[in-house]
């Protein structure tokens, strides 16, 4: 059964699904239609996310938009209850250690801040308790941590709704047709 098309139209409405939504909304895109298999939004790989947020990578792309994400939702007007716990990474080698330094210059020179080589005396600090026998050192960043995924989730869709973004559950894409350089969907149930 074939329903009405939309100029933009997604496909699942978990967090990255109304992420996109609620990005292109914001950026003035109209006739947006998010697309949902489920009867509700986070059955799937959202509801099942850890939520963990850090700056710590090796690439610059997901440095950077770690970096921009951390900002995000740090000063969003929703609460998506992000909590820097902080993230530590450790190193048994010194071979391991040479790595988590590299990545922590780079962080560094792309502008993470709060993120540091620590040595396993510290280690020991930041977890009471954990045998550290064996551990020469790491990397800390103070403003890692977590977010709740399905608040974040919520929020994206309900500021793309607010934006005029249009939602439609329980309805599972089985085909995509293209006519003169656009696309229409076609759905069951």
């Amino acid at each position: 059964m074939k329903t009405e098309n939309a100029s933009i139209v997604i496909i699942g409405a978990g967090v990255v699904g109304a992420s996109v939504a609620y990005h292109l909304a914001e950026l003035g895109a109209k006739d947006i239609l998010i697309v949902e298999a489920e009867p509700e939004q986070g059955n799937g790989s959202t509801g099942k996310a850890t939520g963990g947020v850090r700056t710590q990578f090796e690439t610059d792309i997901n440095i950077l938009l770690s970096l921009y994400s951390i900002d995000f939702f740090k000063n969003w007007e929703f609460d998506c209850r992000y909590d820097p716990k902080g993230y530590l990474f450790f190193a048994t080698t010194d071979a391991q250690l040479d790595y988590l330094t590299h990545n922590v210059e780079k962080q560094k020179s792309l502008g993470v801040k709060d993120v540091e080589i620590v040595n396993a005396k510290s280690v020991a600090e930041l977890v009471p308790g954990m045998n550290c026998a064996d551990i020469v050192g790491g990397s800390f960043g103070k403003n890692d941590g977590f977010i709740d995924p399905l608040a974040v989730m919520r929020a994206f869709t309900d500021g793309a709704v607010r934006n005029g973004v249009k939602v439609e559950f329980d309805r599972r894409v089985v085909g995509i047709d293209v006519q003169h350089g656009g696309s229409s969907r076609s759905v069951d149930g």
